[in-house]
């Protein structure tokens, strides 16, 4: 299963498989609360607001 994570220091997403946790600026990055096909079928702006609504967010 594809895991999206995104830190919300830098705002740089990272896709991961195997893994249950990504660092990013020396912090852990928030796990995304999407699917990772929905994810990656979203456009920018839909992106965006998904991601600026923090309870999307998990860490």
């Amino acid at each position: 299963m594809m895991r999206v994570f995104y830190c919300i220091k830098c705002k740089k997403y990272q896709y991961t498989n195997q893994q249950n946790r990504a660092f990013c600026c020396g912090e852990p990055m928030y796990e995304v609360d999407v699917e990772f096909t929905d994810f990656v079928k979203m456009d920018c702006e839909e992106r965006e607001k998904l991601l600026s609504d923090r309870k999307n967010l998990r860490k």
